[in-house]
């Protein structure tokens, strides 16, 4: 729920604690998910903040 608030709310400054928190969740496809994210952060935080 709080990354779908993240992508919400256009806003990706919350974006790198919910990465750390979600690797540290042990839970494995989260985990995984997180770590997609964080390899390229910079598209993230643009697909967050931009319009398309």
């Amino acid at each position: 729920m709080r990354f779908k608030g993240i992508l919400r709310g256009r806003q990706s400054d919350p974006l790198d604690a919910w990465i750390d928190n979600a690797i540290e969740s042990n839970i494995i496809s989260i985990m995984r998910f997180a770590c997609t994210l964080h390899r390229d952060i910079d598209a993230v935080r643009n697909a967050i903040e931009l319009p398309w």
